[in-house]
């Protein structure tokens, strides 16, 4: 009877090596529709197999990607792991029950929101605004981020609160640098589109008018998106309102380094 069980093993072990090497060499994949997840998500599971797929027109600006989403609702995609959403407070991008007509196991990250029982959530103030700029809205995602990744594949996990951490503190470490050139050159913000607000937020410094920095005899920079041809007293910023390919620390010093060459010329 021994001699049969050991027998039985051997011809058993040779299947759920098969098994296992199957499950390992499949490629895991997570799907995004909003270009700061998209640069979010290819942040965090650097250096691991996860494959990061964005779903939209690459040349549709975020304004866009709702009537993208609404056209293709009962589009069947791919099958994806995982697919990371804005859902709690963005609902017009969201597109998880189409992934699930491929794969009912498809999970949601939602990185406006943990999914959690009283899970923390981004701040919002209106449903334009472009609240991803805000860092410590930033800072927030990113840690729901990784926990609901370090869930999902625990096997990477070292790798997950690696990257996270080191960039929570290059975006820390951005963020001081360009407070401290606003303070030295006495600057007070205007915007010149209410959506990016939020990105002002994140600096120890005041949304004032043009006529309000003079009489307290501030300088003043506009904020506006990235143009063909910069404006004069113009912090032109990168505003993840689309999508690029460039990695998200170098995109967030991008806006540092306009701020810096900008500040030099008043």
């Amino acid at each position: 009877m021994r001699d049969l069980i050991l027998a039985m093993l051997l011809t058993l072990m040779p299947l759920a090596v098969g098994a296992l090497e199957a499950s390992e060499s499949k490629s895991l994949k997570i799907v995004t529709v909003s270009p700061i997840s998209h640069s979010l998500v290819t942040a965090m599971v650097e250096n691991t197999p996860i494959q990061v797929t964005y779903l939209p027109p690459k040349r549709l600006p975020v304004s866009r990607i709702p009537s993208w989403i609404k056209k293709n609702k009962t589009r069947k995609f791919d099958q994806f792991d995982a697919y990371v959403s804005m859902r709690a407070v963005k609902p017009q991008f969201d597109l998880y029950a189409s992934m699930r007509q491929s794969n009912i196991r498809v999970v949601e990250i939602d990185i406006a929101e943990a999914l959690l029982p009283k899970g923390e959530k981004v701040v919002l103030l209106n449903q334009q605004e472009y609240f991803w700029l805000n860092n410590n809205n930033l800072l927030l995602m990113l840690g729901i981020l990784k926990r609901d990744l370090v869930s999902l594949w625990p096997q990477f996990s070292t790798m997950f609160n690696a990257n996270q951490q080191a960039l929570s503190s290059q975006i820390r470490s951005i963020n001081r640098a360009s407070n401290a050139l606003l303070i030295k050159h006495d600057v007070a913000f205007m915007v010149a589109n209410a959506k990016q607000a939020p990105f002002v937020n994140g600096f120890a410094t005041d949304l004032a008018t043009q006529q309000d920095a003079q009489a307290l005899g501030l300088n003043y920079l506009l904020v506006d998106k990235v143009k063909k041809t910069p404006s004069p007293n113009t912090w032109h910023i990168d505003d993840f309102s689309r999508f690029n390919k460039a990695p998200l620390i170098a995109r967030l010093k991008s806006n540092f380094n306009a701020l810096s060459q900008t500040l030099s010329q008043l």
